[in-house]
């Protein structure tokens, strides 16, 4: 299963289902207690929001 699969396969690119961050499908993950696919910032193994343009 991946995040917004049309149909005939998966997407290259889907948004995370908490911040709407585009990802390559391979950097999300399903969090089973959610139901949600999450991105490395909202699952808390990175520093900084991917969402946001500003790199500080």
């Amino acid at each position: 299963m991946t995040p917004e699969a049309p149909e005939g396969g998966a997407p290259e690119e889907a948004a995370c289902t908490a911040c709407g961050a585009r990802l390559p499908v391979r950097e999300l993950v399903l969090d089973e207690a959610s139901g949600e696919w999450l991105c490395p910032w909202c699952r808390g193994e990175r520093d900084t929001c991917g969402c946001s343009d500003d790199d500080t």
